[in-house]
């Protein structure tokens, strides 16, 4: 069978927001269209671009932006 990128019912778009919830840092957007049709995108929250802001502002250390987007921190 087939695997559909279509969603088709409210029970898997709760499936898939229960699912990113449960992870924790996530961001979920839903798109409904006019003929009916959904879909959904889950993101890793915060992404790079916010993190990055985040770090030139001064609210997290250079270690903790590197381990946000999976980097090794280094010694300072």
């Amino acid at each position: 069978m087939e695997k559909s990128n279509f969603i088709t019912s409210w029970q898997e778009v709760h499936t898939i927001v229960d699912d990113a919830m449960s992870k924790g840092n996530r961001s979920v957007s839903i798109y409904i269209s006019p003929d009916g049709g959904m879909s959904i995108s889950v993101s890793p929250w915060p992404d790079e671009e916010s993190l990055r802001v985040a770090y030139e502002q001064g609210k997290i250390s250079y270690n903790d932006y590197r381990k946000s987007i999976g980097l090794s921190p280094v010694k300072t």
